[in-house]
């Protein structure tokens, strides 16, 4: 009645014993033929997921990424004369390395150190000489009283003006 078949892989030949009328082929059938025997899939209907903000805590989904905030414009900053870095290794923090001789004198001019700013102008002293130096540097190259010394490398290290 039957006979075994070998395995047709891609392309099925017609059967020479099979006689049948060929059935007209309308666009909406002409699906490929599949070259399994194995049913085929269910489709998947779309899940619907909710955002972030409705979701249970114990659930799976994962929570959306969190990004950190775009580092701020790279200018001077009303008032304080600081300058932050964008492309420093940690983020947004303070880079004395940066500023120009002229920044460095209206620094001194915000710490109250005007008195150094045209030693400091003819030393062509800007924010990459500046970080070189320590406190005793600056107390005997300059003339600094310990304090003065002491409130320059503050703003040095950190970009902090007293208020």
């Amino acid at each position: 009645l039957y006979e075994p078949m070998e395995d047709p892989g891609d392309y099925l030949e017609p059967q020479k014993h099979i006689e049948s009328k060929p059935v007209p082929v309308k666009p909406e059938d002409s699906k490929p033929v599949p070259t399994s025997r194995l049913p085929p899939k269910p489709k998947k209907k779309p899940e619907k997921r909710q955002p972030y903000e409705n979701s249970h805590p114990l659930s799976d989904e994962k929570e959306p990424p969190v990004l950190p905030p775009p580092p701020p414009p790279n200018k001077e900053s009303e008032g304080s004369g600081e300058v932050k870095c964008t492309e420093s290794k940690t983020p947004c923090s303070f880079c004395i390395e940066e500023k120009s001789i002229q920044d460095i004198v209206h620094v001194l001019s915000l710490l109250r150190l005007n008195k150094y700013a045209e030693r400091f102008q003819e030393e062509m002293v800007d924010g990459e000489i500046l970080a070189g130096l320590s406190v005793e540097d600056l107390q005997s190259e300059f003339g600094f009283s310990k304090l003065e010394a002491l409130r320059l490398y503050r703003y040095i290290e950190k970009g902090h003006v007293p208020k």
